[in-house]
Parts: structure tokens; sequence; C-alpha cells
């Protein structure tokens, strides 16, 4: 329910109002003295036949059975029966020709082993995930060659080396009842896919965090991203298969689910990542 009304609130006065978290903690380095996590993990999520799915509701609002919403799409609902889950990400993957889902797991797997996807989360002033508090969440990219072990996943403790420009986005969270919720924040996510580097923002993002019990998290992370950016990224998913590439390029407009509150247009798509992290050390050699 605090995500839903923190982004509620942020949509209704525009772009500008959701910048979240101290601007100085863009500074620190190579940490803000929080502990730090590097995913190991990342999928993104996708719906049953139900219309079942993880996620957040985003907008605020129910546009689900006879409410369609502004933009004439339903919202899913949570696998414990909360509705207005806004996730339409999760609906148009579970839609994708098959061969996507061969392509853009084993992508994101590499990625993460060969060092072209180090997602770090530092937790600045968290003592525990049961002691209620409020913190910040400083997101950073790495470029390194991780250490991975005998299964081919990262090492967990290692250090690693951030990118020569780190700083994916900043935001504040609460901790409460064994769960990090945070947001609305601003999120870049940057990496290589099948060699080619490729960026997209979060909008409004917001995550749900818990710990696990091998000392690493686990969580979803939830947001808008804007039909371009999905269609930019969706253009490397048909490889040079252009066939494929035009089928997903037509496809994508309709579930375009959220309405810019400035232009008025429904040009960006609900979206929803689970992810899992382990912890790790980083450090800076620009200086």
């Amino acid at each position: 329910m605090i995500a839903q009304r923190a982004i509620a609130a942020c949509l209704g006065i525009g772009l500008a109002a959701c910048s979240a978290g101290p601007k100085d903690l863009a500074s620190c380095s190579p940490t803000c003295g929080g502990p730090v996590y590097v995913a190991n993990e990342i999928r993104f999520i996708t719906a049953d036949a139900d219309g079942i799915a993880p996620g957040f509701n985003l907008d605020g609002i129910d546009s689900s059975g006879d409410e369609p919403g502004d933009c004439h799409t339903a919202d899913l609902t949570a696998p414990d029966g909360t509705p207005g889950i806004d996730n339409q990400f999760a609906a148009m993957f579970a839609l994708l020709p098959a061969q996507v889902y061969e392509i853009v797991p084993a992508a994101i797997d590499n990625a993460i082993r060969e060092g072209g996807l180090l997602f770090t989360t530092e937790f600045v002033g968290l003592d525990d995930f049961t002691t209620p508090s409020n913190i910040d969440l400083v997101f950073r990219y790495g470029m390194d060659q991780p250490l991975l072990g005998t299964d081919g996943r990262l090492l967990p403790g290692q250090t690693l080396k951030l990118d020569s420009e780190p700083m994916l986005g900043i935001g504040s969270a609460n901790v409460e009842a064994g769960h990090i919720f945070g947001g609305p924040f601003d999120l870049l996510f940057r990496l290589r896919f099948l060699a080619t580097p490729v960026a997209f923002r979060f909008q409004y993002a917001h995550i749900d965090i818990t710990a696990t019990a091998d000392g690493g998290i686990a969580g979803i992370l939830g947001g808008i991203v804007s039909l371009d950016d999905v269609l930019s990224v969706v253009g490397l998913l048909g490889g040079d298969d252009t066939e494929l590439r035009e089928t997903l390029k037509a496809i994508l407009p309709a579930f375009a689910d959220i309405k810019h509150p400035e232009t008025g247009r429904c040009d960006s798509i609900s979206a929803a990542i689970g992810f899992s992290a382990i912890p790790a050390f980083i450090y800076d050699d620009r200086r």
C-alpha cells in the first residue's frame, strides 16, 4: 500500500517530482558506508493464463474487469489476490514468439557471468531487516570479470570494480516486517545485450526486498518503461530475423498501459523484474 499511494501521487504531479533520495549520495565513492549486494540472477516475470503475476499497483488504479482504464489495458492480479497490478510486460511476454524465451534468459545470464550486467545495490543506514527504519538505496553499475563458482554463478563476498560511469539511481526505502519497500525513484538500466550496449530507464520504480537464508537478498523491482525504450530493446531480440523483429514491434503498442502525466499519451509499459543478489564489495579506480 505504501508503494501504491506514493506512485499515484507522483503520477498526479508529473515526472519532475519523482526523483527521490538525497543528492549527496551520488558523490560517495566507492560506497556510502552501507552493505552492498550484486545481482546474480535477473528475470522478467511472466503472467499465467489467468492474469496472475507479481508486481505493483503503480498508478493506484484497478483497471481490471469492466474498468479497462484510460489506456484500455486490463491490470493483472497478484498471487495473493491483490488486484490492480501494473505489469503489462508480463502479459506481453506470455504472447511473444517461443524463440524469445530462449534468447532473453540466456542473454541476461551470460551478461551477468561475463561482467556485462553487474548491478549493485547499497543499503545506506541498514542495520537489519527486522528493525523498522528509513534507509537510502544507491544503485551502481560495475564493469569487471566476476569470479564464478562450480555452478557457474557469481561467488559471494568478492570485490568488483565499478564502471567509469557507475551511478544508476538513488532512492529511499522503509524497513518493515522483514521487507525493504522502496520508491518511487528513477533507475537507469545499462548492460551489454548480445554484445551491444543497451540502456533503458525505469521510471516510478518500486522495490520489495527480503533477506534469504544464505545471506543474500531476493525481490521484485517494478516500474514503467517508455515505449520507445522497449522498442529499442525489442529490436535487438529479433537479431537477424527481420520478420520476428517486425512482429515484436507491431504488438508492443497494444500493451502500453500508463498515460504520461504531461503528454496525456499512453506511451509507457509497466514491468516487473525478479532478482536475487549476493553480498559483494566494490572499489573505484577512477582516481
